[in-house]
């Protein structure tokens, strides 16, 4: 199943979800202008240029006459609902969520992809709650989700240039790990709240 985010937001706030309460992966579907926007900032921490990601490396396909790229590839060992509403944002993006650590990965790296200097958490994340807004979820009930990741990370075709971890892929295809550039932009943007 892929639906817009907006549309899942909205069910979930009604209570009436067809995300289903059952493991599984899905994918995050980025609109053009947002993955332009996150790809150019992420590329100006990479010094190679041959490294660069570009539009090639990406998956994309066409949704309501527009283009989206899949940017992050994710599991959901128990339940896609509640794994989907934790990317929107339950546990709400507040300091003690960021102090903890216990914040959406997703969230997290486009809020310091986004945040080159200190701003409000609520300026964050709503610029957040903008991007995913505006993409496509796509999710795939599945028993066996990590071994469904370990494929799709380990894929040299396409990459997902937001995951962190085990994104095997992306490292044969770039030559490079995706938390080289990440994980300073996370630990920088996390200091900037808890300082």
């Amino acid at each position: 199943m892929i639906e817009s985010v907006k549309k899942l937001r909205a069910d979930i706030i009604a209570k009436k979800s067809s995300v289903p309460r059952n493991p599984g992966y899905y994918i995050w579907w980025f609109i053009e202008e947002d993955k332009d926007r996150l790809l150019n900032i992420f590329n100006g921490f990479v010094k190679n240029p041959a490294a660069k990601v570009t539009t090639i490396d990406l998956r994309h396909q066409t949704l309501d006459g527009k283009e989206y790229y899949a940017l992050y590839f994710g599991i959901a060992t128990k339940d896609l609902r509640d794994r989907l509403k934790w990317h929107l944002g339950s546990p709400k993006h507040i300091l003690s969520s960021i102090k903890s650590g216990f914040i959406s990965t997703l969230r997290s790296t486009i809020a310091s992809l986004l945040s080159q200097k200190p701003v409000s958490l609520q300026v964050e994340e709503k610029a957040v709650d903008d991007i995913l807004d505006s993409c496509y979820w796509e999710w795939h009930q599945s028993n066996t989700p990590k071994v469904e990741e370990q494929k799709e990370l380990s894929r040299k075709d396409y990459i997902y240039p937001l995951n962190i971890a085990d994104n095997k892929g992306f490292e044969v295809k770039k030559g490079y790990s995706t938390s080289m550039v990440l994980r300073p932009l996370r630990t920088q943007n996390r200091l900037w709240h808890i300082s």
